[in-house]
């Protein structure tokens, strides 16, 4: 049996479209001209960036959005994230700009999820940068008043 909506040809025993996923008629009446039977409805329409495709109901239903994710830009830690690049610990902060320009991205783009899940990537990353730089600051500073000894001698 061909499907009303798409015209692909189904077997006979078929509930709905292999193709498109609409339910066929009962009356399993074939159709035999080509493409779409004169009067049948159009194809379903695309889907949007907050609908996901539903087979049980055969229709798009809108995405529930996260309750912690609120519909607006998110920060990208950019300016933390030179920061910790230049002063602290490059590896780490190179990270964090990276998740920042991800952030932009998925901000341009309006997915909130990842934006959401990217800025908090790379607000982790500038302080695992902070941290690290502390760590290597204060065991220069130790490593320096060991050797002044050497260098004052009073």
């Amino acid at each position: 049996m061909r499907c009303p909506y798409c015209g692909t040809q189904n077997n006979e025993a078929a509930d709905c479209c292999s193709h498109c996923g609409h339910d066929l008629p009962l009356d399993r009446a074939p159709w035999q001209g080509p493409g779409r039977p004169p009067g049948a409805p159009t194809a379903p329409r695309p889907l949007t960036s907050n609908e996901e495709w539903d087979p049980a109901h055969r229709y798009a239903q809108p995405r529930p959005m996260s309750a912690f994710v609120p519909s607006a830009n998110h920060p990208n830690y950019r300016v933390w994230a030179v920061t910790v690049t230049l002063l602290c610990f490059p590896p780490t902060g190179m990270v964090a700009l990276l998740c920042g320009w991800l952030v932009d991205r998925k901000n341009a783009k309006g997915d909130d999820d990842r934006a959401y899940r990217y800025s908090r990537l790379a607000k982790l990353w500038c302080q695992i940068s902070l941290v690290i730089g502390i760590i290597i600051y204060i065991g220069l500073f130790f490593w320096l008043i060991s050797f002044a000894g050497h260098f004052w001698p009073y």
